[in-house]
């Protein structure tokens, strides 16, 4: 007879070995089955059949891709397999999210050096210069 194995964490199925029955209670086996997206599962001592779209790749309802990554996860409704078409409201809100970041990069930037300038200054306050300085270790571990 065949005996299945399962992960320790996941519960999920991973093999299968040939035993003999048990002289005990003869034709008392647990067996699994799975088809496809799915994992036989060992929950409270009994295989249970789990949903298994980990890994799959879809677009929700704003056209974002987005990724399963657990085990028993369902498909969202609303998401699709199919990567929506890119319309021009779209592909001109990508851009705007893209001079967005830009945008933000460079203010950050442009900040910083303000900063760094006022902070220089005679009159600065101890807070500011303090800060500055704060600002200027954490950079130092930025690689």
């Amino acid at each position: 007879m065949k005996a299945y194995n399962y992960h320790p964490v996941t519960k999920e199925f991973t093999s299968e070995i040939e035993v003999k029955e048990s002289p005990m209670e003869k034709g008392a086996y647990l067996v699994p089955a799975a088809g496809a997206n799915e994992r036989a599962v060992m929950i409270g001592g009994a295989w249970v059949i789990e949903k298994d779209y980990r890994g799959w790749v879809g677009y929700d309802e704003q056209g974002e891709p987005a990724k399963i990554d657990m085990l028993g996860a369902d498909i969202p409704a609303g998401w699709s397999a199919v990567e929506p078409a890119k319309t021009p409201a779209r592909l001109e809100a990508i851009a705007s999210d893209e001079a967005k970041g830009a945008l933000l990069i460079l203010d950050m930037e442009s900040i910083r050096d303000i900063r760094a300038y006022i902070a220089s200054k005679p009159d600065a306050t101890q807070t500011l210069r303090d800060r500055e300085a704060a600002a200027a270790i954490e950079r130092g571990k930025v690689k």
